[in-house]
């Protein structure tokens, strides 16, 4: 420390010469990036000299202290002064920064960065947590130019630098400082003279490996090729199928023993075995509906009375297929209603026309022997109402029904009727205006009474049904209302109710955030505009002034 002092007061002298001469101060500058130098003019003002592109400037370059435990470094340049220099000076503003965000765009873009989020809990974590951050990071993906916008988020840099491997040595040309009373580490690019607060230590993408011999060509007589190796898993393709579609596995297993006697030509003609296909699709469905279930989340869709009947286990009725084939349903209750005699020729079998052609279908094993009488009718309507329903589909049903129970206990089922599953599952289409208004949230200025909010409400109650559903569909993504009402409407985190705020100019159209199930409303001067515009919104939109 003494040594320090005495340099100290030898710069001290050095400056009050009054020659005025100019010299190099190493020590004074040693905080500085490199090629840069401090000096004080003879007005006693400090200025910055970049010897590299000999230019001199008011604004000083970020003064960094190296990251270090060792604070007399600190000291020493707290006491230090600059000699006297007269050049031009000029603004550094003149020299446009280059974008050096590279390596975090080209990162974000990885074709593998949801294996890289998934294995990393601490960014996963901050990902599931933030209200924003996955907006962010979808944002920048879709349109990389933006990531300037978000450079300096903290939630974004925090989630980045999650993912620097700290064990390895920074770029050349690269140092880690900090800035006096500002904990966070800051990355100096010493080729390009920026700073970022973004670890440059980020995973590249991994190269994918060249291809260093030519492809293996496909015929059936080369080690090694994908139609061999098929031919050869015959047998455990046939117990996969046997294990997960029972019903479907007698005719998959005897087109696999014609593949596996007849070879690659019977691979070619039989590879694409569309009852399968259709049977994996069916389950994904059914876990799809499990995960609705579970997630508390709506299916967008509704479904028939008789689909939610097949899914709690319970028999069909004949007025479920009021609703989906009008004419078929009167006709069966016509037979119900009336006495059956033999001129009718009613047998326990039905036509189905197919690609054109007409094939008779038996309900029951030698059921076109079988005439219907009064007798046994309600066993042929009961049969008859079943073919309507699944129309030869038991195998894909069964299929969607094993991925629903695979993550739904089916007992857990039981305890809904019909009616219920469909709210809980779709929600409800018949809009309560009550208690939409009693669960919506108010910002910018607008509360219930507001004048504008008065000629909203007014304007949802004179529309139709169907228009409050795209309203709410515009706003929310989803025409469906839970079961538990508008209290239970949900966002991208959870729970959110239906929110308007005030926003934009007279001119602007409503705008919605669906993640948000926000609408942005502006305040327009009459109720007629507020009218047009909320029509032109919801009627004339499809994507447009969404986020």
């Amino acid at each position: 420390m003494t040594e320090s002092t005495s340099n100290s007061s030898v710069l001290s002298s050095s400056i009050s010469r009054s020659d005025g001469a100019s010299s190099s101060l190493s020590s004074g500058s040693s905080n500085l990036p490199p090629g840069w130098e401090a000096r004080v003019d003879e007005k006693g003002r400090i200025l910055y000299l970049d010897h590299i592109n000999k230019t001199t400037t008011w604004k000083p370059p970020t003064i960094l202290e190296p990251e270090s435990d060792d604070q007399s470094d600190i000291a020493i340049n707290s006491n230090i002064r600059y000699p006297y220099s007269r050049r031009t000076v000029v603004t550094s503003s003149n020299y446009p920064e280059k974008s050096f965000h590279t390596r975090p765009i080209s990162f974000l873009l990885q074709h593998n960065f949801v294996d890289l989020l998934h294995n990393n809990a601490d960014a996963l974590k901050l990902y599931n947590d933030s209200l924003y951050l996955k907006h962010i990071i979808h944002k920048i993906r879709k349109e990389p130019k933006i990531f300037e916008k978000f450079a300096h988020n903290r939630e974004l840099v925090d989630f980045l630098n999650f993912f620097a491997d700290k064990t390895q040595p920074l770029p050349t040309g690269w140092q880690i400082a900090r800035r006096p009373n500002f904990e966070q580490r800051l990355f100096i690019d010493h080729h390009s003279r920026q700073i970022t607060l973004i670890d440059p230590r980020l995973p590249a993408e991994a190269r994918r490996r060249a291809r260093s011999a030519p492809p293996v060509r496909r015929n059936h007589d080369h080690n090694g090729n994908p139609i061999v190796e098929i031919l050869q898993r015959t047998d455990e393709i046939a117990r996969l199928v046997k294990l997960r579609f029972p019903e479907i596995a007698p005719r998959v297993c005897q087109k696999l023993q014609i593949i596996k006697h007849n070879g690659a030509e019977a691979l070619l003609r039989y590879a694409n075995d569309i009852d399968l296909i259709t049977a994996i699709r069916m389950e994904l469905c059914g876990r799809v509906l499990g995960l609705g279930l579970i997630h508390r989340c709506m299916i967008d869709t509704f479904f028939t009375r008789a689909f939610y009947k097949m899914l709690i286990g319970l028999p069909y009725k004949l007025e479920d297929l009021k609703s989906m084939d009008l004419q078929y349903y009167n006709s069966l209750l016509w037979v119900r209603n009336n006495k059956i005699t033999a001129d009718l020729e009613l047998t326990f079998s039905t036509n189905e026309e197919i690609a054109g052609e007409v094939i008779e279908r038996e309900l029951l094993p030698g059921g076109k022997q079988i005439n219907v009488t009064d007798t046994n009718k309600e066993e042929f309507i009961s049969l008859m109402i079943r073919w309507r329903v699944e129309r030869n589909a038991e195998a894909q049903n069964k299929a969607l029904l094993r991925g629903l129970y695979s993550l739904v206990d089916r007992e857990y089922l039981r305890i809904f009727n019909a009616e219920q599953l469909e709210l809980v599952l779709s929600g409800t289409a018949e809009i309560n205006i009550e208690d939409w208004r009693e669960n919506t949230e108010y910002k910018g200025g607008y509360f219930d009474e507001h004048v504008v909010i008065k000629w909203f409400w007014n304007t949802v109650y004179a529309m139709s049904n169907a228009h409050r559903l795209k309203l709410l569909q515009f706003v929310t993504g989803t025409s469906s209302i839970p079961f538990e009402g508008f209290k239970a409407l949900r966002g991208s985190n959870g729970l959110k109710k239906f929110t308007i705020e005030k926003y934009g100019t007279e001119y602007s159209l409503p705008r919605a955030h669906t993640c948000f199930n926000r609408l942005d409303l502006p305040a327009y001067p009459t109720q007629q505009i507020l009218i047009s515009k909320l029509h032109v919104a919801i009627n004339e939109s499809s994507s447009y002034a969404m986020e």
